[in-house]
C-alpha cells in the first residue's frame, strides 16, 4: 500500500511457497523515489514485467536492478493496485528459479486480481 505522500510503499500481506523464504525486512517499506522506472511504470498504470532481470531492465533503472541481483530474482511483476484512477498500492509476484515471460493471458488475470485487492482494501478502509 502507498502511503499518503505517494512514495512510500508498505508490505501488507505476503504469500510465498513454502520452500521460499519470505521478503526480507527491506522490502515491508521502500521508497518509489528510488526506483525511477518502476515508479514511473506504475504511476503510469502500466504493470511491470520484467523475465529477465539481467538482460529486460532498461539502462536507467540501476536501482531496479540491484534490487533483482540483491533479492535474487530471475523474474518479476509488479501491478499498480487503483481505485478511482488513483495509484493505491502494488501486488508484485517474482520467481527466484528460473527467467519467466509473463503470458498476456496471465497479465490480464493478475490486473484484474490488483483491482479486486484495491478495491477491497479501499472499502475497508472506508469501513464499508
Amino acid at each position: 500500500m502507498l502511503d499518503s505522500d505517494n512514495d512510500t510503499c508498505r508490505l501488507v500481506n505476503k504469500r510465498n511457497a513454502s520452500e521460499v523464504a519470505p521478503p526480507p525486512e527491506a522490502l515491508h517499506k521502500i521508497s518509489l523515489s528510488d526506483f525511477s522506472w518502476l515508479s514511473e511504470q506504475i504511476f503510469n498504470g502500466v504493470p511491470c514485467l520484467v523475465t529477465d532481470g539481467e538482460t529486460d531492465l532498461p539502462k536507467h533503472a540501476k536501482s531496479e536492478l540491484i534490487m533483482f541481483r540483491n533479492l535474487e530474482w530471475f523474474s518479476a511483476a509488479v501491478i499498480p493496485m487503483s481505485v478511482g484512477g488513483k495509484v493505491i498500492g502494488l501486488v508484485g509476484f517474482a520467481t527466484m528459479d528460473r527467467p519467466y515471460e509473463w503470458p498476456e493471458f496471465l497479465v490480464s488475470d493478475l490486473v484484474i486480481a490488483g483491482q479486486i485487492f484495491a478495491n477491497a482494501l479501499s472499502r475497508r478502509d472506508q469501513g464499508i
